[in-house]
């Protein structure tokens, strides 16, 4: 009898992870599905980098995504991005995309946005897991965020 149990308690419990491993979304079908998505958005260049912090090498600090944000819609960028609270400085764009240029990593599922809004430059990476660093290099104004990237 003590036999029997124990032989249904083990087809019970092989039955219930052979079901619920083919449900189950592996982690590299999500990084795919998160690039592919990505990448479909820097191509078509109708999207919005929504930050979320401000960082640099010895602080970071959270920001309101609803305000700092830039809208790319095809040739032209608008939003405006925060530095630190205590710099208290706010670069506003409204300007068109020069030099655009986009990169994909397929194997690490990493893509690289350059572009130039006058005479400052830009980069966007974007990982596996659709966090996205952008980097504004100007004269006076160094900023890095972290964010992520969504439809318009």
């Amino acid at each position: 009898m003590k036999k029997l149990v124990l032989l249904t308690l083990l087809i019970s419990l092989s039955a219930v992870s052979f079901v619920t491993g083919q449900t189950k979304q592996s982690q590299e079908e999500m990084f795919q599905a998160t690039y592919n998505n990505s990448k479909s958005l820097v191509i078509s260049k109708q999207f919005q980098f929504i930050s979320e912090a401000v960082f640099n090498d010895e602080k970071r600090q959270l920001v309101d995504g609803k305000t700092n944000r830039l809208k790319f819609n095809k040739a032209k960028v608008s939003g405006k991005l925060a530095s630190f609270s205590s710099f208290d400085k706010t670069v506003n764009l409204d300007g068109r995309l020069k030099n655009y240029k986009s990169s994909f990593n397929d194997a690490k599922y990493e893509i690289l946005i350059l572009f130039n809004i006058g005479t400052d430059e830009y980069q966007i990476k974007i990982n596996k897991i659709g966090k996205a660093f952008l980097s504004l290099n100007s004269g006076n104004n160094n900023i890095t965020q972290l964010g992520r990237i969504e439809r318009i």
